[in-house]
């Protein structure tokens, strides 16, 4: 119940403006470095080196990180109150801990990309051995990446049309802290980040063509981020009710919201990469 002011406003669109891009930009890059092992080194030493940099970091982290979590936040909060001693608190509340994981937390990405990465290797595997021609989409992929403008509006395009019907109102994380299933529709979310990703790289694709209209980009993402953080007030208070079609403002809003969103997230993804 904190008083809204200028600098909160700031602070909330920062945390939105990241949020719009890194998770599919993380998957993105999983998946084209995932290739580029597979290509160098083959299916076994590639499933090899993601257990080394992701299962092992996962198992010890999801035992290690609730407890600290959880300490962490009892210290700062009976410092905030001055309710006692932040230092004894914390280290009861330490006491207390069954250490035991009772869901993967802030670790859900690495959960997911566990998942992704035996999908994608049993997906190329069962392509490979039936001879899938690819060769078309690849060249797809290949053009769309190599073009700022393309790149926009397909994937741009892409992600609205996913966005839309299914009434996201932001980039998907794991929604529930107590479930080891995630939702089919999330997973299949970043699968199809990964797969372009990992379709980038075997399409031989140009990343130096990134540099093209990179800041251009990056600054139409910014504008995005901000038209979606600006729709963000239309909505705001609306709650909708089942089997009842939303008033016509509400939708242009959510329209507005999802388009500004996706304008964000590729400018932002392809033009910062561009830049780097």
């Amino acid at each position: 119940d904190y008083p809204v002011t200028g600098e909160s406003h700031g602070v909330s669109w920062s945390v939105s403006f990241v949020h719009l891009f890194r998770m599919p930009a993380f998957f993105v890059l999983a998946g084209f470095f995932a290739a580029l092992l597979w290509k160098r080194y083959g299916l076994r030493q590639m499933l090899e080196n993601r257990f080394e940099r992701i299962v092992l970091p996962f198992g010890v982290f999801v035992f290690a990180l609730p407890p600290a979590v959880d300490v962490g936040f009892t210290f700062l909060g009976t410092a905030a109150t001055g309710n006692g001693s932040p230092w004894t608190v914390a280290y009861e509340a330490a006491e207390a801990q069954n250490f035991w994981p009772d869901d993967t937390m802030h670790l859900w990405f690495l959960y997911d990309l566990m998942c992704i990465v035996v999908l994608g290797a049993v997906a190329v595997t069962v392509f490979q051995r039936l001879r899938v021609p690819g060769t078309w989409f690849r060249g797809f992929v290949r053009r769309t990446v190599e073009s700022p403008w393309r790149s926009l509006l397909v994937f741009g395009l892409a992600n609205g049309l996913w966005w839309f019907p299914l009434r996201w109102d932001s980039i998907p994380t794991n929604s529930s802290w107590d479930a080891w299933f995630q939702s089919p529709m999330l997973l299949a979310y970043y699968l199809v980040c990964y797969g372009i990703g990992w379709v980038i790289y075997v399409a031989e694709t140009d990343v130096q063509s990134l540099r093209l209209r990179a800041w251009t980009l990056t600054l139409l993402g910014l504008v995005g981020s901000l038209v979606y953080y600006g729709a963000g007030f239309w909505l705001d208070g609306y709650e909708e009710q089942p089997n009842v079609m939303p008033p016509l403002e509400i939708v242009a809003a959510y329209g507005i919201r999802v388009m500004g969103a996706s304008i964000a997230l590729v400018g932002l993804s392809r033009g910062l990469a561009g830049l780097f």
